[in-house]
C-alpha cells in the first residue's frame, strides 16, 4: 500500500502490517490501535482505519567560507563542521547552528538559509544550505606625537585613549587627525603619509601609522 488502501478480511482474522519507509523518509508511527513500532499486529474484529505516518528526511549542507577561520557547531549534538559537510534531519526538526571563530579571525555572518551574526535557529522543512563566513583580522596601531587625537571610521580607533584596534581583512578604514587647541596637524608617517588630515587604509596586513601635531607657538 503506497497511498489509501482497503482490504476486506474475514472477521477475527489475525493481521500483521509492516511499515517500510522510502530511502528519503523515516517511519514516525501508527494511529491507534497500533503503536510506534513499525510492525502492527491486531485481530480484525471490526472495521478499522489505520494511518502510517512517514516523515521526509532532508539534507543540510554546511559550508565554512574560510576553513582556517573557524567552524560550525550544531548545538546539543556532537556535530562540528570545519569545511564542507552534509547532515540529514527529519522534517519539522528545529536545530541551532553556532559559528566558532579561531584566533586572528572574526565571524562576519551567515549566508544562504541563515542570516545575521547570532546563533541560527533553523526549522528543517526542505533541503537547505548554510554558509558561515569568517574574515581574517589584522591590527591597526596609531601613535600620536604632540597634542591631538585620531578617530577611525568604522569606530575602533580613538587615540589618545584607544590606539590599537583589529579590523577585518579587506575592510576600508578612514582615519582623521584632529589637533587640540593651540596645535596644528603637520603630517602622517608609516602606513599613512602626507599632510592631509584624512587617511584611508585598505586592511590587508597589520599596519601602523603616526600622526604628528606641532604647537603653533613654535611655528
Amino acid at each position: 500500500c503506497n497511498d489509501n488502501c482497503e482490504k476486506l478480511l474475514n472477521i477475527f482474522t489475525d493481521v500483521e502490517l509492516l511499515a517500510i519507509p522510502e530511502i528519503d523518509s523515516v517511519f514516525n508511527g501508527w494511529s491507534l490501535p497500533c503503536n510506534e513500532n513499525s510492525t502492527c499486529s491486531f485481530n480484525a474484529d471490526d472495521n478499522i482505519d489505520l494511518i502510517a505516518e512517514f516523515l521526509a528526511i532532508y539534507d543540510l549542507s554546511l559550508t565554512v567560507s574560510e576553513p582556517s577561520g573557524g567552524y560550525i557547531e550544531i548545538i546539543n549534538t556532537s556535530v562540528t563542521c570545519q569545511d564542507n559537510c552534509n547532515e540529514q534531519f527529519i522534517d519539522g526538526e528545529m536545530i541551532t547552528l553556532r559559528a566558532i571563530e579561531n584566533s586572528e579571525y572574526a565571524f562576519s555572518g551567515w549566508s544562504d538559509d541563515c542570516s545575521g551574526i547570532d546563533d541560527c535557529q533553523l526549522l528543517i522543512n526542505d533541503d537547505m544550505v548554510v554558509t558561515a563566513n569568517f574574515a581574517r583580522q589584522f591590527e591597526l596601531s596609531v601613535k600620536v606625537e604632540g597634542s591631538g587625537h585620531v578617530m577611525s571610521t568604522p569606530q575602533g580607533i580613538e587615540c589618545g585613549n584607544d590606539c590599537i584596534e583589529v579590523f577585518n581583512e579587506n575592510e576600508t578604514v578612514s582615519l582623521i587627525a584632529n589637533p587640540d587647541e593651540g596645535w596644528i596637524f603637520e603630517s602622517w608617517s608609516g602606513s599613512c603619509n602626507g599632510a592631509n588630515q584624512n587617511c584611508v587604509l585598505d586592511i590587508s596586513s597589520s599596519l601602523s601609522t603616526t600622526a604628528k601635531f606641532i604647537n603653533t607657538d613654535v611655528i
